[in-house]
């Protein structure tokens, strides 16, 4: 009893000590039961596993009730022995221990002498009775032999028949991995878990990269109710493992080769994909010294060129940038938006109108086009390089002590395609990148006893993102006055039949996301009993600072009414009718600009549990556990964050960190404020999880299971990807119908620096948008149940249905706290913002109907909240399906 208790305490330093909040299996068990002939059970057996490609073993004998069994065992090949005096030594070979799989071999001993030896070359059933979850192994020859564009391993977690493919990485990010919804989950509520350590992206709640296919050793995808073991996220974990090296020298050597050369073109493509992609690489494993330390690594490089299809775009000809549009306005020529053009010239074609001098600089960096449209052809060119390492070491430090590290870095570099292709400032539309993905990891695995284990893991994973902008001209270098540019050499516009940055600034950015931690598991064996008990720690740090509107987006599109007088451009002044003249004449529809928006968070991960499996009878196993996993909000390391109550607002309290700001809001600081996050914890997320599994026969080959638990799920960390973009920490302004050459004539409001040390609430501009957070917003919460009945048919067919069964609570949806509301009846010019009598509810007047100003109108700063979509968590769905199997 006291080496369980050392084990107990050692296990909760390493924990302390530590900073991901599941314990991943990387590992596997065999168990079962010995019997004599007469079908007895007998204690005191001696039951050693082998692994045969390394020749490590590990021990242990039967208790009272003849029953054993080897937890934490690594993946690969077994030979499992029986030995007692008395009896023929049984052998038998073909078990092979895949991640997380929990085998049952059973033993039967006859008579005889030790040196006897029984030997059965047999597979054994893949029947699962110790685990409550429902789960697929996508194995190595699976992973390896199916055919994958461009050699994604995620796309086989679609294989578990109960997963769709919902996306993948958001632009502004690294490309690390998928968002997939298992078995009705939400799309980003799937663990990820490499050699048992966490393997998450915790920005975007994808997975980190994983080995390409011929580094991965195989993995597991378990969904529904699962043990207590397993957590983190609440649909699913996807358990994986890299290959380790062996005794003998192995390894491979492959090219792949997609060429368009080869390749017809699609049905209505005028061209096929111009696509040329090669991938090559190779692996290479063995032993540094036989039976104690091995060596594993891989290395994979993609080089992908691609020649766009072309698209087409509208650009001023050299006609056009004179002012002449007599081509273009001829019936003959079908131009867009020709009627238009023509109530704004003259008999001879000529605009009427003046011509931006500013829009005439731009005209000439355009491709030129002689087509009395301005037709021309366009297209971002793809040249990206790609390159994953992994790398392993495996130590067989003695027999009771076994370590591992694992290193693996994944890098893309994309070329920028106005660098590939510098005559055509179109090209501005796309962007390059240079990024980098690194994860590590260490474990060790200690036997105390054959019935008493212990495994550590320490992991660290990190992504650094650099999202590269063209760089061809900004306002100043064409004549724009008064519009600063956040990027250097970047001018972002769209409508106008061409695009220029647009919509590169979206994901043009930079980002480091580091997450690290420690996780801790024992394993107890005491009679029919196997007890886990475990927690972890993870500390999250992200830092991005991205540029969706900081170069102040020109939007032109035709159709600028009669709105008056315009600095710069006259009186009265009517729009062209048509977006290219309208860009020709120096008419913005819309500009938007804001600050380039930051996050810079910190968020900590905890949780433990206590499981426990316990073989009832022959034919009758339960596993039932608790989880514990709380909710720890992210924390804003700039206090850049806020809180907004329509209680207090109505009340007229006001904030005392920044008393200018409208009431209802708050700031880090203010009475009530939950420190640097705005957030509850939340302490009760307690996760029972309970499965029953039935063997009628006792013989392995039948299992009727029924598993049920509850899973709370945390968030991204892109959840407050706006929350500091927002008025006072940030400014974003949004004028209509400006002047290209002067926006702001006034002067430009950036660069704007929120000033912490003298807080200020601008009262400019009106109407703005607020993205509040209500601070107990509680986290998804799962309820999962399956019913499922396996069968061994023969020693090579295996046979499942399971139904599964899942309900979400505390699902999130956008509610308007501010909405424009409905004013029935006419109205007369000044009410609701109106310029002339008419209809008082206009598509041109929803901020002047918004609620808070209606209801409140003597509110401080009323007249600056515009829409706030705050998140509420008052959803549910529910998902039923069936899954059937045979192999």
């Amino acid at each position: 009893m006291r080496t369980i208790a050392s084990a107990m305490i050692v296990a909760a330093m390493l924990c302390c000590a530590g900073t991901n909040v599941v314990w991943a299996q990387a590992t596997a068990q065999i168990s079962g039961t010995v019997r004599d002939a007469s079908g007895a059970v007998l204690p005191g057996v001696q039951v050693t596993a082998t692994q045969t490609d390394i020749g490590t073993s590990r021990g242990t004998l039967t208790n009272e009730t003849g029953f054993y069994a080897l937890p934490n065992l690594p993946l690969g090949p077994y030979k499992v022995e029986a030995s007692l005096v008395g009896f023929r030594t049984f052998a038998q070979t073909g078990i092979v221990l895949q991640v997380g799989s929990n085998p049952v071999v059973d033993v039967r001993m006859e008579v005889g002498q030790v040196a006897q030896v029984v030997e059965v070359q047999a597979d054994v059933a893949t029947i699962e009775t110790r685990s409550v979850g429902v789960g697929t192994v996508i194995e190595t020859q699976r992973v390896v032999d199916l055919p994958l564009n461009a050699r994604q391993v995620t796309d086989l977690i679609t294989l578990s028949g109960l997963a769709v493919r919902t996306g993948s990485s958001p632009g502004y990010n690294m490309d690390t991995g998928v968002n997939i919804s298992v078995a009705g989950g939400t799309s980003y509520s799937v663990q990820y878990n490499l050699d048992g350590a966490s393997h998450l992206d915790m920005y975007v709640g994808t997975n980190m990269p994983l080995p390409f296919p011929d580094a991965l050793q195989e993995f597991k995808v378990v969904t529904s109710a699962q043990d207590a073991s397993s957590g983190g996220h609440s649909a699913a974990a996807v358990n994986a493992v890299t290959k380790s090296g062996g005794n003998q020298l192995h390894g491979d050597v492959f090219w792949f080769l997609r060429n368009a050369a080869a390749n017809a073109r699609d049905a209505f493509a005028p061209k096929n994909d111009q696509l040329k992609r090669n991938q090559f690489g190779g692996t290479v494993g063995g032993a540094l010294k036989k039976d104690k330390m091995f060596f594993f690594v891989g290395y994979q490089g993609t080089t992908t060129r691609q020649t766009p299809l072309d698209t087409t775009a509208f650009v001023p000809s050299i006609a056009m940038r004179s002012g002449d549009f007599s081509a273009y306005i001829n019936p003959a020529n079908g131009c867009p938006s020709a009627a238009a053009v023509r109530n704004i010239a003259d008999g001879s074609g000529k605009l009427i109108f003046a011509l931006s001098p500013a829009a005439v600089e731009i005209s000439k960096r355009l491709p030129q086009s002689t087509d009395p449209c301005g037709r021309v052809s366009t297209g971002n060119p793809l040249h990206e390089n790609r390159l994953q390492v992994p790398a392993r070491l495996d130590y067989q430090l003695s027999e009771r002590q076994t370590l591992f590290a694992r290193y693996m870095v994944t890098r893309i570099q994309t070329k920028v395609p106005y660098d590939i292709r510098p005559n055509d400032v179109l090209t501005s539309t796309g962007y390059g990148a240079d990024d980098t993905a690194q994860s590590l990891a260490f474990g060790h695995t200690y036997v105390f006893s054959p019935k008493l284990v212990n495994s550590v893991h320490i992991s660290g994973n990190r992504v650094g993102a650099n999202k590269l902008p063209a760089k061809y001209f900004g306002p100043a270098d064409v004549g724009i006055k008064n519009l600063f540019g956040y990027i250097p050499q970047f001018t972002a516009m769209t409508g106008a039949g061409f695009s220029l940055g647009l919509p590169a600034n979206f994901a043009i950015s930079t980002t480091a996301m580091t997450n690290f931690g420690v996780n801790d598991d024992v394993t107890v064996v005491r009679g029919s009993h196997q007890f886990a008990v475990g927690a972890s720690m993870n500390r999250g740090l992200l830092f991005t600072r991205s540029n969706a509107w900081a170069p102040g987006v020109m939007i032109f599109t035709g159709a600028i009414p009669n709105v008056g007088a315009i600095p710069g451009l006259g009186t009265p002044i009517v729009g062209t009718g048509a977006a290219i003249t309208d860009f020709l004449t120096g008419r913005i529809t819309s500009l938007h600009q804001a600050n380039p928006n930051p996050e810079n968070l910190t968020q900590n991960y905890f949780a433990a549990y206590l499981q426990d499996t316990w073989k009832a009878t022959r034919k009758l196993t339960l596993n039932y556990g608790l989880r514990w996993s709380p909710f720890l909000p992210m924390q804003f390391t700039d206090g850049n964050v806020y809180t907004f109550s329509l209680d207090n607002f109505y009340k007229g309290v006001q904030s005392k960190v920044i008393p200018s700001a409208p009431p209802g809001f708050s700031y880090p600081g203010d009475p009530g404020f939950h420190g640097n996050s705005g957030m509850e914890s939340q302490w009760k997320n307690l996760e029972p999880r309970v499965g029953i599994a039935w063997d009628p026969a006792g013989d392995g080959k039948t299992a009727i299971r029924l598993g049920a638990g509850i899973a709370h799920d945390f968030i991204r960390m892109d959840l407050h990807e706006n929350t500091s973009s927002v008025a006072p920490f940030r400014l974003t302004v949004t004028p209509s119908v400006v002047s290209l050459d002067n926006p702001f004539p006034n002067g430009s409001p950036f660069p704007y620096n929120f000033d912490s040390a003298r807080p200020t609430f601008p009262s400019e501009p009106l109407y703005q948008g607020f993205f509040p957070i209500p601070p107990d917003l509680k986290t998804t919460e799962q309820y999962s149940w399956n019913f499922g009945i396996q069968r061994q048919v023969t020693p090579s067919l295996f046979v499942s249905g399971t139904y599964v069964g899942t309900h979400l609570i505390h699902t999130w949806s956008a509610v308007d706290l501010n909405p424009g509301l409905f004013i029935p009846g006419n109205c007369v010019a000044g009410q609701y913002g109106l310029t002339s009598s008419g209809p008082c509810t206009q598509s041109n007047n929803v901020n002047q109907r918004r609620l808070l100003q209606l209801t409140n109108p003597n509110a401080a700063k009323v007249n600056t909240l515009g829409s706030m979509e705050q998140l509420d968590d008052g959803g549910t769905m529910r998902y039923n399906g069936l899954l059937s199997n045979a192999r």
